[in-house]
């Protein structure tokens, strides 16, 4: 049957946005003999916006209904594939129609408009209902965005706080950022001496103020290239050891070496 989704907006007794020909029916999981009829005017309207496929199945995977509340679980599925996505939208009680309502996630943001049916949903026993058959959205309401805007950025990092508007980055100490037109992805690595370069200036007060970096040792700076040269004495051995980023330092005394004025040691 070939459906016309603009002549079923404009009849008053249109299913949309249910395919017209779906069975509205959903059996108790407690009882699966017992049904209830979805009415027509549960769903007004509703959208699926996808970042990744363009392509996909849309349906009413159960309803939850409470003492309190009631909750639709909508279901996208890829065509030829077991990868899915639930959108959990839960109705409060008594609520004022049309009821609008949002739900996102990394890779898909749905809206949908609830009509008065949504009461009748709420004096269904307590329990779950699933559908007797596929109950499908029509394929229209699904739309494929693969490039949108950045409205914020969050960190993920403990105390992260978005950004929001317009960002510019700016590169720091040995620090290079790089932007991929192809993918749409900016990097940001560590690369010496880029950015700004190395941090010449002297840190004032001499007190360094990161544990991690070694800025002063016995007075003395490092280098240019933030190295310092470490050379043993006699007596004195210097073992670097890169992979634990430690530099050890031992006596290296020989017998020959010790001087105890003519006696024997």
């Amino acid at each position: 049957m070939m459906r016309t989704v603009q002549w079923l907006n404009e009849n008053q007794y249109r299913r949309y946005p249910i395919v017209e020909d779906a069975d509205m029916r959903l059996a108790s999981v407690a009882d699966p003999t017992t049904f209830f009829a979805l009415p027509d005017d549960v769903f007004l309207d509703l959208q699926l916006v996808s970042y990744t496929q363009r392509d996909g199945l849309l349906y009413l995977q159960q309803i939850d209904v409470s003492a309190t509340d009631v909750v639709v679980t909508i279901r996208y599925q890829q065509r030829g594939a077991m990868t899915m996505e639930d959108f959990q939208v839960l109705l409060p009680a008594a609520p004022a129609v049309p009821y609008r309502t949002r739900t996102s996630s990394s890779t898909y943001s749905l809206a949908l408009v609830l009509g008065e049916g949504v009461n009748t949903l709420a004096q269904w026993p307590v329990g779950v209902y699933r559908p007797a058959r596929v109950i499908e959205f029509e394929p229209a309401l699904l739309v494929y965005q693969g490039r949108h805007r950045v409205i914020t950025l969050q960190g993920t990092a403990a105390g992260s706080v978005p950004v929001a508007g317009d960002v510019y980055f700016e590169e720091g100490y040995n620090v290079q950022i790089r932007v991929e037109p192809a993918t749409r992805i900016v990097r940001v690595v560590p690369v010496v001496g880029a950015g700004a370069g190395f941090p010449c200036q002297r840190l004032e007060p001499l007190r360094p103020f990161c544990d991690a970096v070694l800025l002063l040792l016995n007075g003395t700076y490092a280098d240019g290239h933030g190295n310092f040269q470490l050379h043993g004495g006699r007596g004195v051995e210097i073992i670097p050891v890169p992979a634990e980023h430690e530099v050890r330092i031992r006596t290296a005394t020989e017998p020959a070496d010790i001087d105890c004025g003519g006696q024997l040691a």
